[in-house]
């Protein structure tokens, strides 16, 4: 786990733990009733507006790795196609040597 997830993670509980803190009245009574307004009113609003982004977002995302999937696949077939175009090339180069020393050797 890298140091930036490690602080990441500690950040998240530290907020989780106040926001329960203060839900339960630790903080006063001001601060639960303020708590108790946000998740009831404002919370829901920013729930709202996460989900279209992430209806807009996420399509997005999976069409650009889609279409960089589908490139890295043609250039691999692409390059598998010179690989193998150079060692039938090859193998008829030794193809022709071969036969070459054999009418030599005949002669």
């Amino acid at each position: 786990m890298t140091k930036r997830s490690k602080i990441t993670i500690i950040s998240i509980a530290v907020l989780v733990y106040s926001i329960i803190l203060g839900s339960t009245g630790v903080f006063g009574n001001t601060v639960q009733d303020g708590l108790f307004y946000f998740f009831k009113n404002i919370l829901p609003i920013i729930g709202i507006l996460v989900g279209y982004f992430l209806t807009v977002f996420i399509p997005i995302r999976v069409f650009m790795a889609l279409e960089r999937n589908s490139k890295a696949k043609e250039e691999f077939e692409k390059e598998q196609r010179l690989q193998e175009h150079a060692a039938n090339s090859k193998e008829f180069q030794n193809n022709i040597l071969e036969m070459l020393n054999k009418e030599d050797t005949a002669l």
